[in-house]
């Protein structure tokens, strides 16, 4: 099934509602361009193991990224674009051995580092983070991902320089990378 809040005027001020961990048969959740949404992402969101695609824009859920995102172990793509998420990237992401494209586009209140645990999710063709109160520098880790097609990592903080990376030939990034570390646990 598919979930669709796109272009919808729905207001609120609770975030989804934690019954939405009982609709197990979704496959496609997308909220999108809803103004007076406001509240948070449930942690039962982790319930719904069928999900290939979450895209959430637009929208201003807050709070932090659940780290029951890590237990979406079908999803094949994660975009929350123009949100209110504060807090880090939860390392959890990195269990998402089938997630295909992240990309976590002017999240402005994100921040930390970048998880090391991302060089988990080998699938990953697509990985854009823009935006952000990031930190540190780019993982090493991130060199395992050699299926790569698109690797944009950009911040607005000076003292995060080193992050700001756009590579239009990520595989040579990754094999940059990949003979910096040790093998593969």
């Amino acid at each position: 099934g598919k979930l669709n809040f796109s272009q919808n005027y729905v207001s609120g001020t609770q975030g989804l509602p934690s019954e939405i961990g009982l609709l197990t048969t979704l496959k496609k959740l997308t909220i999108s361009v809803s103004n007076g949404y406001y509240g948070s992402l449930p942690t039962e969101i982790g319930y719904l193991t069928g999900l290939i695609s979450i895209v959430i824009s637009k929208v201003q859920l807050s709070g932090s990224m659940p780290t029951e995102l890590g237990l979406l172990t079908n999803l094949r793509t994660l975009w929350l674009g123009h949100s209110s998420f504060t807090g880090s990237i939860p390392t959890e992401i990195g269990h998402l051995s089938q997630l295909k494209k992240l990309q976590l586009i002017n999240c402005d209140r994100l921040s930390g580092t970048l998880p090391a645990e991302l060089g988990r999710s080998t699938s990953l063709t697509s990985l854009e983070v823009v935006g952000g109160q990031f930190t540190g520098n780019i993982p090493t880790q991130l060199g395992y991902l050699t299926l790569l097609a698109k690797l944009i990592l950009r911040t607005e903080y000076e003292m995060f320089t080193l992050f700001q990376f756009c590579c239009p030939k990520p595989n040579f990034f990754c094999f940059l990378l990949l003979s910096l570390l040790p093998p593969p646990p």
